[in-house]
């Protein structure tokens, strides 16, 4: 079986330094790519990245994603040159239509084709070109439009989604695919290669050349119960989020657990959210199985091995959830360090 390429997300949940040394361990872990999610309110995520290159030495990093709504395109791909530079060459960058920022009172244009726009003046910028454009999101008419420093190679471009419109543009336009809101089953997975497909066929590419990974939670630990017991407030919000046709879950409890997301307080990943202590016995191992890759490293293992298997993904992309310690980030960085024995153990399949 062919190793895949392993991405780790980290939420900037924690300070500063911590995130750093989080980037440390997840390196020495073996980790390919590190991605810094962009959430508002939250510490920002280009500093973030920034701030991680300088600790790591071969590790890509970028944001997992970014959004073009709160962030011009030109002002995106400025930052990911001066990322580039500070990184050797390690950057990329991770896009999609963005989250939370309805806190902000930003009024959304269609995500499809305002990323379509995005990505084609970044591209422009990154290149070196002098870009005069006209669209329906966006409008640069200055006759000096273009990046003063540009990064002398091509930066890959990641689009992240979970609808089928932005499915099919990213099998037009991007390098690397993020699919899916951590819904593990057959038909959201076929869902996807399918919508990917149609647009990849449009452009007139092949799939097969096409870097298609599934988006995860994980949490790992020795202590495999536990792992599992973490992440469950993660898969209560997802299932409350999805409400997927195809999980076999009585109807009652399925409200029981929405009821119970919609009373909790905070962000689901935040250490400080605060939510109903049902939400612990309404979601069985059967539940955290669905929406999460938790357990011992072993299970961690055989789960991701036989999704690479079935999909022939060649990456998978998983956000990393704390384990339940006193501090969160013993929590996260416990995670983290099972990386290692993750990955080696892929490459003895």
């Amino acid at each position: 079986m062919m190793v895949p390429i392993v991405e780790a997300e980290i939420t900037p949940i924690l300070k500063t330094k911590e995130v750093m040394k989080l980037a440390q361990i997840a390196e020495d872990a073996g980790v390919d790519r590190l991605g810094i999610s962009d959430v508002i309110f939250y510490p920002d995520t280009y500093e973030l990245q920034a701030l991680c290159a300088t600790v790591t030495k071969r590790i890509k990093i970028g944001s997992l994603v970014t959004n073009p709504y709160t962030r011009h395109p030109a002002v995106i791909a400025a930052a990911i040159s001066t990322l580039d530079e500070i990184s050797d060459g390690r950057a990329f960058l991770g896009i999609g239509a963005g989250a939370g920022i309805a806190k902000l009172g930003v009024i959304r244009s269609p995500p499809a084709p305002t990323i379509r726009e995005a990505i084609h003046i970044i591209r422009e910028l990154l290149a070196g070109k002098v870009v005069n454009y006209q669209g329906n999101a966006y409008e640069l008419s200055s006759k000096d439009t273009r990046l003063e420093f540009p990064p002398d190679h091509v930066v890959p471009i990641l689009i992240g989604t979970r609808s089928p419109k932005i499915a099919k543009l990213a099998g037009e336009i991007a390098d690397i695919i993020v699919i899916g809101a951590r819904y593990i089953s057959d038909r959201q997975l076929t869902n996807y290669l399918d919508w990917i497909s149609e647009g990849a066929a449009r452009a007139r590419r092949d799939i097969s050349t096409i870097e298609v990974a599934p988006r995860l939670t994980i949490c790992a630990s020795r202590d495999g119960v536990l792992a599992k017991q973490s992440v469950k407030l993660y898969a209560a919000y997802y299932l409350a989020l999805l409400k997927p046709s195809d999980l076999l879950i009585d109807e009652a409890k399925v409200q029981k657990i929405i009821d119970a997301v919609r009373r909790a307080k905070g962000w689901y990943f935040s250490p400080k959210v605060q939510y109903p202590k049902e939400i612990d016995h309404l979601i069985d191992e059967e539940i955290v199985d669905k929406f999460a890759v938790a357990g011992t490293p072993d299970e961690c293992i055989t789960k991701i091995r036989r999704m690479i298997s079935r999909y022939k993904f060649k990456s998978i992309s998983l956000n990393v959830a704390a384990v339940r310690r006193e501090n969160i980030f013993d929590g996260m960085a416990e995670t983290v360090k099972s990386f290692g024995e993750i990955i080696q153990g892929l490459k003895k399949a």
